[in-house]
């Protein structure tokens, strides 16, 4: 584990270095992605649950908007009914 070597390039750079510097580099690398990683997980986790409080917050509330839609339907088959016995009406008046 002493032995140096030499690797053109990369991670570990170019400088003359034993086995246990390269773990050792390597150790500390692995571990700075892994916390920089946590960060981004961590950003991105707290900026989704922010979009999903707004999304919440000002969406479609789809129950609300089905009740409406159910009104409007039944408007709709009183006035159809309405016109239709309208329609009744000046037909018979049209035949006296």
């Amino acid at each position: 584990m002493t032995q140096t070597s030499v690797l053109p390039s990369g991670l570990l750079g170019g400088a003359a270095r034993s086995a246990a510097n390269h773990a050792a580099t390597l150790i500390s690398s692995l571990s700075q992605e892994r916390v920089t990683t946590e960060a981004r997980l961590s950003f991105a986790t707290g900026q989704s649950a922010e979009f999903r409080a707004q999304e919440l917050a000002t969406g479609v509330d789809s129950d609300a908007e089905l009740q409406r839609l159910l009104l409007v339907e039944q408007a709709f088959g009183a006035n159809a009914r309405m016109i239709q016995t309208i329609d009744d009406l000046l037909d018979t008046l049209l035949r006296i």
